[in-house]
């Protein structure tokens, strides 16, 4: 599951153009925290200009500009509906597999695991 949702997000790629957010007004830890967060994302090259800018004299109000550009390529395209294609068919296999099993032996698989889970999340309650 998690890396279907990596292939998702790495489908796209994202850029930032002249963004920032001004006046943001908490608390003075709460601030520095802030900006050091914006300090090390902007260290990082795939963010982009992105700044937060604290309002440490409360004489600002709070504005957000800025422009976002969402970027997707033909071969990204493709290598994510090949990755797609290739998890889907792992999993059609393994539920095809497990189905021959069944019919060859007649024997239904064990339930006990997810019979245990249901039990406990009964239970709890």
């Amino acid at each position: 599951m998690l890396k279907i949702l990596r292939a998702v997000f790495s489908l796209f790629r994202i850029r930032f153009k002249d963004c920032f957010v001004e006046g943001i007004q908490t608390d003075y830890q709460t601030m520095g925290y802030i900006a050091a967060v914006n300090g090390f994302l902007k260290a990082y090259p795939y963010v982009g200009d992105w700044d937060l800018r604290m309002d440490w004299c409360r004489e600002k109000e709070l504005r957000a500009a800025g422009a976002v550009r969402l970027s997707v390529t033909l071969l990204r395209v493709f290598c994510f509906v090949l990755e797609t294609l290739v998890l889907a068919g792992i999993l059609a296999f393994s539920f095809w597999r497990r189905r021959a099993r069944v019919i060859k032996t007649n024997e239904l698989p064990e339930l006990g695991f997810v019979r245990k889970k249901i039990l406990n999340i009964i239970l709890e309650d």
